[in-house]
């Protein structure tokens, strides 16, 4: 059964010149196989849960109407959801951060994200979703990945492209993923491999200019190749063995992180943790 698709528009006041609205959009679980799932959103604060059993998601958005215009369409498993711009000079002031989105996805069905940020405060959880594909892209965002309980089945490939901002990733054993590819600009970038480890992983990692931390526990073994520049390493406890460096347990580990790191004009720091 199916819940048709509900809006409500609510203009608030704002600051002078601005028009706030409000949508609220949810739709229950029917007869989907899969969800895939497209955000765009631009600048505000951005919210990400997965959602209560038998819906499909839930969507809240505040924007200003007259600098943007909302975006919820659904149609045989694909969803777009989001705001774009209006062509109108954007409008900045003390509440030009207010604009923001609360977006919940089920847990019942996989789904395939792909998310597209502009300017935003992205604090995102994906614990629990089926996820079969990632491909996340940030601006000039500061964003917060989490992945607080396992991924039911294996994820191919994800790809994670991050701006000039800050990145933090924590649990990402939990994604389950065979494949990572992070592609960073200027900022800095922390990776926490902890979690429930189901198979190994291949993590491609690539930072402009700026810091980079990566977590693993220390039962994972570990492979480190890298191709840096003017980039100082520090990886204590990994041992060189011609041009990479290993863990004392690479041969033995029950799971392994296979490690490629490019950097430039920066610094990569791995640790390991109980």
């Amino acid at each position: 059964m199916v819940l048709a698709l509900g809006l409500l528009l609510l203009t608030a006041g704002g600051a002078a010149g601005q028009s706030w609205s409000t949508v609220h959009s949810s739709r229950q679980v029917g007869s989907e196989d899969v969800l895939d799932v497209q955000v765009r959103y631009g600048s505000g604060q951005f919210q990400m849960t997965g959602a209560d059993t038998g819906i499909l998601y839930q969507m809240e958005l505040e924007y200003d109407e007259e600098s943007f215009r909302p975006i919820s369409e659904y149609r045989n498993g694909s969803l777009s959801i989001g705001v774009e711009g209006t062509g109108s000079r954007m409008r900045f002031g003390r509440n030009e951060s207010r604009g923001s989105m609360n977006l919940r996805v089920s847990r019942d069905v996989p789904v395939g994200l792909r998310m597209e940020f502009g300017a935003v405060r992205a604090t995102m959880d994906l614990g629990g979703l089926q996820l079969h594909s990632l491909d996340l892209s940030t601006g000039a965002s500061d964003a917060d990945l989490r992945v607080s309980a396992p991924n039911p089945i294996r994820l191919s490939s994800a790809r994670m492209k991050v701006g000039a901002a800050s990145f933090e990733a924590r649990e990402m054993a939990n994604l389950n993923a065979e494949r990572l590819e992070i592609d960073a600009g200027v900022g800095s970038l922390h990776l926490d491999f902890s979690g429930t480890w189901s198979g190994n992983t291949r993590a491609e990692v690539k930072i402009g200019m700026g810091s980079l931390e990566i977590s693993v526990p220390e039962t994972v073994g570990i492979r480190l190749s890298r191709s840096t520049f003017l980039t100082s390493i520090d990886a204590p406890g990994l041992e060189r063995r011609g041009d990479e460096l290993l863990s004392p347990n690479w041969e033995e580990a029950e799971h392994r992180l296979d490690l490629h790191v490019s950097a430039a004009l920066g610094s990569v720091r791995i640790m390991r943790v109980p």
